[in-house]
């Protein structure tokens, strides 16, 4: 009889466990009802995109709703592009600067080679083709969290990357209604890899967080994040004479785990001479740098260029954005010259405010919870529900 018992409880906990997988693949597969919609710009400046290959869809004027084109199935793959003031879908020219693409079921169009939920409008932008990606945020979600975080973090730390990332791109939303789009697919917004970069334990944390953001002072926060700060967290004051309360910066004590919190790169001296010129200083070559105005945090203000006989000064998120991001990885950092080369000395990764995510790792690794991130590299917000913010 005990026999029995133990082989049913263990039939119903595989049952419980199989109907706990599918219910989510379904989630997964299906489209979920969002709090609103976020237009995420994934290709720009182009005079081409390829679209598909991917599911059945429809194609709207976006102006006057009517439907230029519809095809029942499954498409291969087609090139778009500009043509004079209209769009030329293959070799069919649609009378429209701007078009919506939708999907007649499922999920799923391709834009050069990447498969995205929701639906895609298409822009002729004076000549440039433009492709926006309209989904609603929680879908969003679900491709953002595995690029700006590791899936094998701990739930605390993905389920604090959620919320962040869910405040940050509603604040976003809710600023740029007479844009086109609210986000782009990169680091300048959050880096958003579409379907193929969805992973089932960030996804897990977005559906458990399901419409959570951080409000202050009655509105959605902006949540900004970085990859590491490097012990100091840099002020919103101090980088863009935004003050907020929230983001007034700091030590961070949690961040050390990460492979960045010190680096060092050797750059030369005629490498950034050539970067300046193509950023438009018309300097001859680099004689020596030097920074001014550290803040609390250490970072400095400027960089003073010295080449020939001028001197060319360059606010230090510029230069670093300048020279390279992958290569200066933060602000924070110390030079030491030689003759032909300069030697940087940095901590972290990215521009340092907010909550640092490998900061989060530490903590989570310390089972600190969701909250304790948040109100830790948040200060004084609360975790509210989107839908509340909206009415």
């Amino acid at each position: 009889m005990l026999s029995k018992i133990k082989i049913g409880f263990a039939v119903a906990a595989v049952l419980l466990a199989a109907l706990a997988f599918f219910s989510l693949a379904d989630l997964v597969r299906g489209h979920r009802a969002s709090a609103m919609d976020v237009r995420v710009l994934i290709v720009s400046g182009r005079g081409e995109a390829r679209i598909g290959p991917g599911i059945p869809f429809k194609v709207t004027d976006l102006s006057g709703g009517n439907v230029l084109m519809e095809d029942k199935k499954p498409l291969k793959s087609m090139a778009v592009r500009t043509e004079e003031g209209d769009l030329l879908f293959g070799e069919r020219l649609l009378p429209s600067a701007a078009v919506k693409l939708t999907p007649l079921k499922g999920q799923g169009i391709g834009v050069n080679g990447v498969l995205y939920r929701g639906d895609i409008i298409i822009r002729n932008n004076d000549g440039s083709l433009e492709c926006i990606n309209e989904l609603g945020i929680e879908e969003y979600l679900r491709g953002v969290l595995p690029e700006e975080v590791y899936a094998y973090w701990p739930s605390s730390a993905l389920k604090a990357q959620a919320i962040a990332s869910r405040s940050f791109a509603a604040y976003r939303a809710l600023r740029s209604s007479r844009r086109a789009y609210d986000l782009r697919h990169d680091a300048r917004s959050q880096v958003y890899g579409g379907m193929k970069a969805e992973n089932m334990r960030t996804t897990r944390a977005v559906m458990d967080t399901n419409g959570k953001v951080l409000s202050y002072d009655g509105k959605v926060f902006p949540a900004y994040f970085s990859a590491c700060c490097g012990g100091y967290r840099e002020s919103s004051a101090s980088l863009w004479g935004e003050e907020l309360e929230p983001l007034k910066g700091g030590r961070c004590i949690w961040c050390r785990f990460s492979p960045v919190f010190r680096w060092r790169e050797d750059i030369s001296k005629d490498f950034i001479a050539g970067e300046m010129r193509k950023a438009g200083y018309g300097v001859e070559r680099v004689d020596s740098l030097k920074a001014f105005e550290r803040d609390s945090s250490g970072r400095p203000a400027y960089i003073e260029i010295s080449s020939a006989k001028r001197k060319v000064k360059v606010g230090t998120e510029d230069f670093r954005i300048m020279v390279g991001q992958d290569l200066l990885k933060s602000s924070l950092f110390r030079m030491r010259e030689t003759d032909d080369k300069v030697i940087f000395h940095g901590r972290g990764w990215g521009h340092g405010v907010g909550m640092c995510q490998w900061g989060a790792f530490g903590m989570s690794m310390f089972l600190r919870s969701t909250g304790n991130i948040l109100k830790t590299y948040y200060p004084g917000t609360e975790i509210v529900d989107l839908k509340q913010m909206l009415k």
